[in-house]
């Protein structure tokens, strides 16, 4: 795979004619995706060296493969962002795009659709926090995050939105899979093996501190998402606490939790006042203005 994408390119490079402008770029784009498809296959021979058409893809095999193409997407923009001609610049960052897009895509639907430990039994490791999950969930929050970084830089608002928002919802659920596997057996996550009281009333006060935490990073990064995904996730938090929690608790207990709730509703009433739907003053609107 990799003799004719060097070949390809040492051509494109020696070659650099009006005349074969178009094979050149062909030979480019040929390289990129030769390449793509041998990392590619470079995982598939790690998990299955002995069966390459083996039909099963097991979960960490899932997770690889987005790592390893949303690395390769790096690669790719790095060198483009190197390269003086601007054509070249252009193919190569524009692949680092879509070669990330695709690592994303495919750890989306490998590891959280197709394989993901809720429903098909794979164990993602017995050490609580120190485990498979931040392997299997942690690059792609990441690419995410990186991707809304670049979108925004470029102007891209709605999108950078999208991805930030993403990001932050699948780190709210990289979080409740820590939970469950902390109150898991041999690191099996299965739905059917249920639920119990502590772990249900953990989910409520790993999704609270997960909100301060995002309202914290928001309101020093001043960004909106943040800020927003923070209300999003404590909405959440607040609601199965008044919907579920309480209905489980008796006499003291209710009532000790329900004004608990009602303490942190007026404290996140405030909060949220005084730095997410804050109305700028008119000095302050001058100068955003004039910024």
């Amino acid at each position: 795979y990799l003799l004719p994408v060097a070949a390809g390119w040492m051509f494109a490079r020696l070659h650099d004619a009006d005349g074969t402008r178009g094979l050149e770029r062909f030979l480019r784009l040929g390289g990129v995706l030769l390449t793509t498809a041998f990392v590619g296959l470079q995982v598939r021979n790690g998990f299955h060296a002995d069966d390459l058409h083996a039909p099963s893809v097991t979960l960490y095999e899932w997770a690889t493969y987005g790592l390893c193409w949303m690395a390769l997407a790096g690669v790719f923009a790095l060198a483009g962002l190197r390269v003086a001609a601007r054509p070249t610049r252009r193919l190569l960052v524009g692949s680092g795009l879509a070669v990330g897009l695709l690592g994303i895509a495919a750890a989306l639907a490998g590891t959280w659709l197709i394989a993901n430990p809720l429903w098909t039994s794979q164990s993602v490791g017995t050490l609580p926090l120190a485990n498979g999950l931040w392997y299997l969930y942690g690059p792609t929050i990441l690419a995410l995050a990186v991707l809304a970084r670049i979108l925004r830089y470029h102007g891209q608002v709605p999108w950078a939105r999208a991805a930030g928002g993403s990001a932050i919802a699948l780190g709210f659920g990289l979080l409740s899979l820590l939970v469950r596997q902390g109150f898991s057996d041999a690191g099996d996550l299965h739905l059917a093996l249920g639920t119990g009281d502590g772990e249900w009333y953990a989910y409520s006060l790993a999704w609270v501190l997960y909100g301060i935490g995002l309202l914290i990073a928001g309101i020093a990064t001043k960004l909106e998402t943040l800020r927003y995904g923070s209300l999003a996730v404590m909405l959440v938090a607040v609601a199965k606490v008044f919907a579920l929690d309480t209905a489980g608790l008796e006499d003291l207990l209710r009532v000790f939790s329900f004004f608990g709730l009602g303490v942190t509703l007026l404290l996140l009433g405030y909060t949220y006042q005084r730095f997410v739907f804050r109305r700028p003053g008119v000095g302050e609107t001058r100068q955003e203005t004039v910024h």
